[in-house]
């Protein structure tokens, strides 16, 4: 449980790294794709969606208001990391400070998920699972138990 923490805050964590250092951080408005949203990304495969005019507008919309509504959380997380010399020089304990944060964004990344599928037709929410599933193939998926080394217990 804590390794899949440190995974999640990791995710989180890189592209507010790069904005705190002022490096590029990939599409999507500056924002890495790491942290685009469920919306932003089935905006950016419209075509392969099949997404109306409306959709998009709609999805905007949710993007926008995900992004305003992390604001102030990713830039906790940029000031603590910050404050910390960056990410590798943080402590258990400073880590473990952010982790009502990173709780908060994984809530908010899944309202997110949520409202973007409400917009889309059930055959465009599967073919989006599929391609979230491409894009973010830690997100949403257990960790796998290592194979058995030759204990016969199937």
């Amino acid at each position: 449980m804590k390794f899949a923490g440190m995974v999640l805050a990791t995710a989180l964590l890189i592209p507010a790294a790069l904005a705190a250092q002022g490096q590029p951080q990939g599409p999507g408005g500056g924002r890495g794709m790491m942290m685009r949203t469920p919306a932003a990304i089935a905006i950016a495969h419209k075509a392969d969606l099949s997404l109306s005019d409306d959709q998009v507008a709609k999805l905007d919309a949710i993007d926008k208001a995900y992004t305003a509504k992390n604001a102030p959380l990713m830039q906790k997380m940029r000031d603590a990391m910050q404050a910390a010399g960056g990410f590798q020089s943080m402590t258990d304990e400073q880590r473990q400070a952010l982790a009502p944060v990173r709780q908060q964004l994984q809530a908010n990344r899944q309202a997110a998920r949520d409202e973007t599928e409400k917009v889309l037709k059930p055959e465009q929410v599967t073919k989006l699972q599929d391609i979230l599933q491409q894009e973010m193939p830690m997100r949403g998926r257990p960790p796998q138990a290592p194979p058995s080394s030759g204990n016969p217990s199937n």
